[in-house]
């Protein structure tokens, strides 16, 4: 094996009831190695190797980060299981995070960060989770009034018991979840 493709490899370690990485750069498949390695690079860099707080799903523990890019532009989001990882990114509206999260019945994760950008990811019961990207769109659970709404990641905390809201500082609007967005601030 390269030491590109060590580097690439993840380790995960439990620490603290939190999931703590190593410096080692983790894999995205969709991506490609190049533009996975990038991305990653970039989530260290901005301290995105913390793995973020664990989010409750169902009988397993799923850790959920969202960290700035190297540009700021956009919200890396990564998500864990025990199997590995998968990550998408989102537009930033602006630099203070408040991504709701919620469980689909099809047992997808949907992350809606401030003006109304989301991310799917396909939760398997035994392998990593699935980045549902663009080129992946067709198969999103996109019917939001089925969602269960499992809280909100303000910084790097998950608040469960945190009312829903969905900030679109002038955004416009998403296509999900209606009833909870907010023209400006939640």
């Amino acid at each position: 094996m390269s030491d590109v493709a060590t580097l690439v490899q993840k380790q995960t370690y439990q620490r603290q009831g939190r999931v703590a990485c190593n410096p080692a750069l983790p894999h995205y498949p969709e991506m490609g190695r190049l533009r996975g390695a990038q991305y990653a690079l970039a989530a260290i860099l901005a301290g995105g190797c913390s793995n973020g707080p664990v989010v409750p799903v169902a009988d397993s523990k799923i850790s959920v980060n969202v960290s700035s890019n190297f540009s700021g532009s956009e919200w890396i989001v990564t998500v864990r299981n025990q199997f590995g990882s998968a990550s998408d990114t989102i537009f930033a509206v602006n630099d203070h995070r408040r991504s709701n999260i919620y469980l689909t019945p099809a047992r997808q994760l949907v992350v809606i960060e401030q003006g109304g950008g989301d991310a799917f990811f396909a939760l398997p019961d035994d392998s990593p989770p699935e980045a549902l990207t663009e080129r992946r769109e067709r198969e999103r659970d996109t019917e939001s009034q089925r969602w269960r709404y499992l809280g909100v990641i303000k910084g790097d905390v998950f608040y469960p018991d945190l009312a829903e809201c969905i900030a679109l500082l002038g955004e416009g609007s998403s296509e999900y979840r209606r009833q909870y967005q907010a023209p400006s601030f939640c």
